[in-house]
């Protein structure tokens, strides 16, 4: 699967999104503006906050957010069409 890559500030721009969520369900947006060592700095704490012990992930857990829909989920937390979802994500 080939997932597309879409300049920003292009005025094909929003065609391309729709196109591309309605057939890969993917897309990578180019020229967006956002600087290199921010994006790294955000995958990092990312990456830091999804390795600690679940017993840690769970004060935060979706759960105890009540009505805002705020927090974490682990592993097959979420379901689609009835089906566990295999990922584990933060709201």
């Amino acid at each position: 699967m080939d997932i597309p890559i879409i300049r920003l500030g292009s005025p094909d721009a929003p065609r391309a999104i729709d196109a591309a969520c309605r057939t890969t369900g993917f897309f990578a947006l180019s020229d967006h503006g956002v600087d290199v060592a921010a994006r790294e700095r955000l995958i990092g704490t990312a990456r830091q906050v999804f390795a600690l012990p679940r017993s840690r992930k769970e004060v935060v857990s979706l759960a105890h957010g009540g009505t805002a829909w705020r927090g974490w989920f682990p592993l097959e937390g979420e379901l689609t069409s009835g089906v566990a979802d295999l990922k584990e994500g933060y709201y």
